[in-house]
């Protein structure tokens, strides 16, 4: 459906075909407004089409026919009780350990198309629906109108600190005291894997062709990591198809960085990362038990950084989660919300919505574990 507000051309796309056909200038607009990879087409399309359910209620805005603003989000409704249902607006990809935001660009009166964003989002989705975006990256034009919408009554908590590394040559991002720890684990490591006749390289993988080569032996690695140290199997299950699918458009495009550390010939870690204007979020990392002695983590973060100032980039997006191997090599952080609430009035009731969504979640999460503790298996 369109509409238009103060020359503004506002439509919310509802199919995956429109997500398509706008994929090119959605990647685009991503490039120039400083959002993450949880933003481009290439992770939320593939995203909706393996794991999405719902309705789609991406919001696009343009000005003179150009893409200035789009809202990657779709409604999910629940059954409450035997008639009742609940309706939630969540990011695409929600369940990954999205961080969101809206898109704007930042040639375009920022503040104007945002408030447009938030209420056609308002007259798209259903009249009770619950606000779930979370995470949410705190300081975008979108945050801001959020606040002051009057469509809108959100709840806006400070639950994440997302570490970045600000990219420079090596040697400045490991001088000073309070890097000495790191420097001492990096050189152990070498110097460990020399001692012990080792050979360790690093292979750069930039094409779609190369990926499907070395698939089978990041297959066994993430099996084995998994084995080890279970988390989230990006490669296995109804992640598979969405992980490749995502893969294969970012190789693309040209916004991937897959980063394989040998020993001996063999994978003990990879790293995938997407960069979109001038920053590499990282996406999926994971290292196989075998090479934990040579702290495979640190030596191919190093390279990475190492290759990203090549490259010209300019910041390191680490992800969620403060772990200390993060908290060793971060130089600033930034702040995600969650945004709980509703409609205008509706604060309390959309907030109490989305919760007890998290909470049944998070308790039938559990039964299968509990389950195996009462059979013994």
């Amino acid at each position: 459906m369109g509409r238009s507000k103060s020359a503004l051309e506002i439509d919310v796309v509802e199919d995956v075909g429109g997500l398509t056909d706008i994929s090119d200038e959605w990647t685009a607009l991503a490039s120039v407004s400083g959002a993450s990879q949880f933003s481009l087409p290439s992770f939320a399309i593939p995203w909706w089409n393996n794991m999405g359910r719902g309705e789609l209620r991406v919001v696009t805005v343009r000005r003179k026919h150009q893409l200035v603003g789009l809202m990657p989000v779709h409604e999910r409704n629940y059954k409450v009780g035997r008639n009742g249902v609940a309706s939630v607006l969540r990011w695409l990809g929600h369940g990954l350990g999205v961080v969101g935001q809206m898109l704007v660009d930042p040639a375009t009166d920022q503040a104007k198309v945002a408030t447009a964003v938030w209420d056609a989002l308002a007259e798209a989705c259903s009249p009770r629906v619950a606000l779930q975006l979370t995470e949410y990256r705190v300081g975008d034009a979108g945050l801001h109108a959020l606040r002051h919408s009057t469509a809108w009554d959100p709840f806006l908590e400070l639950r994440s600190t997302v570490p970045v590394v600000k990219v420079d040559d090596i040697a400045t991002i490991l001088a000073g005291t309070s890097r000495r720890s790191l420097r001492q684990t990096l050189s152990t490591a070498e110097r460990d894997l020399e001692a012990g006749g080792h050979r360790f390289e690093f292979e750069t993988v930039e094409t779609n062709d190369h990926f499907r080569r070395v698939l089978p032996e990041i297959d066994t690695l993430f099996d084995l990591a998994e084995q080890h140290q279970p988390k989230m199997h990006m490669l296995r299950g109804d992640l598979r198809p969405m992980t490749l699918a995502s893969i294969e458009q970012s190789l693309g495009s040209k916004h991937t960085l897959i980063s394989i550390l040998r020993v001996d010939g063999q994978p003990i870690a990879f790293d995938l990362s997407i960069v979109v204007n001038g920053t590499a979020y990282g996406f999926i990392r994971r290292h196989g038990p075998a090479g934990r002695d040579f702290s495979p983590g640190h030596l191919l973060m190093r390279h990475n950084l190492i290759d990203a100032h090549e490259r010209g980039v300019d910041t390191f997006d680490l992800g969620l989660g403060f772990d200390s191997y993060k908290r060793r090599w971060a130089t600033d952080w930034y702040d995600a919300v969650a945004i709980t609430g509703g409609r205008a009035g509706q604060r309390t009731r959309g907030r109490a919505t989305a919760l007890g969504i998290d909470a049944f979640h998070q308790a039938r999460s559990r039964l299968p574990s509990q389950a195996q503790r009462i059979t013994g298996a």
